[in-house]
């Protein structure tokens, strides 16, 4: 039994070129059945859509809350502003010092309360982005990177060194992937309490992508085959995994030296993103 179907929706898809009218079943808060019909008797409650656009959640990448008013308020009105426009995930700029909770100190005491006063009062899935404004918090990169550190699998960390002439070694070449904890973090719903690092931990079985994080070659040791003995060594540490699929992430256009290598292991473009630029009032704006 659905919870919800909306019926007579005109529903936008990627990758797929016509806007169809499509009856869309909800259970549990998440899209559980999108067809041409579904029966009202199949739901507990029935809306009519009367042919309105139904889009993807949208991902707004860069979001300022708690600036002009307090946090756990602004946190309130500026999501439900956002979820009217058919956001559904706000990630959020936040720093220390003036409006910012009006306070500084390192991250490792000030980022916590930004989470307890975030609790509860999204009215959508959220995150937040620090930025480093007193010297201080350079030196806790190292730190918050540690808070990383066990999502890190060492199967698919690679680090590519020349041996120098003194016998010391120079790193050259990087690379970092990892399973695609999208699927194990959606699991959640959100909440870690009191049982979503359960529904996280399960869920981490079921991921059968690998993502590709990051990959840098110094320039004077590129077109040597370093990306593709890297590349080759995480497919293989990926099949011996189980896993089925790889995501290479963003890619340049014009970094054509990684495009030919994901190529040549069968790799495939799916999706394009395209930043416009435009002049209003005689200044550039993007």
């Amino acid at each position: 039994m659905l919870d919800l179907v909306i019926k007579h929706v005109r529903v936008v898809r990627p990758r797929e070129p016509e806007v169809a009218l499509l009856d869309v079943g909800v259970k549990d808060g998440r899209f559980a059945r999108i067809a041409p019909e579904i029966p009202a008797a199949e739901a507990r409650e029935t809306l009519d859509a009367r042919h309105l656009l139904g889009f993807p959640g949208v991902v707004d990448a860069h979001t300022h809350v708690g600036i002009y008013a307090p946090l756990p308020e602004d946190a309130v009105t500026e999501s439900t502003a956002a979820v009217t426009g058919g956001v559904t995930t706000m990630l959020t700029y936040f720093r220390t010092g003036q409006y910012y909770l009006n306070k500084g100190g390192p991250y490792r005491e000030f980022f916590p309360e930004v989470l307890r006063l975030s609790e509860g009062r999204y009215r959508c899935d959220y995150a937040y982005h620090l930025a480093p404004i007193q010297g201080s918090h350079v030196d806790e990169m190292e730190f918050l990177a540690g808070r990383l550190k066990p999502l890190l699998d060492e199967d698919f960390v690679f680090l590519g060194e020349r041996q120098r002439r003194d016998g010391s070694q120079e790193p050259v070449a990087f690379l970092m992937a990892m399973p695609d904890y999208n699927r194990a973090i959606a699991a959640t719903g959100g909440r870690l309490l009191p049982f979503g690092w359960l529904k996280f931990l399960l869920a981490q079985r079921k991921i059968k992508t690998l993502r590709v994080v990051t990959l840098g070659i110094k320039s004077e040791y590129r077109q040597r085959g370093l990306n593709a003995v890297m590349f080759a060594s995480g497919l293989r540490a990926a099949l011996a995994r189980g896993l089925t699929g790889v995501e290479v992430s963003w890619l340049l256009e014009d970094n054509e030296l990684v495009i030919r290598s994901v190529k040549m292991f069968g790799g495939r473009l799916y999706k394009t993103y395209r930043i416009y630029e435009r002049v209003i009032n005689g200044t550039p704006s993007a």
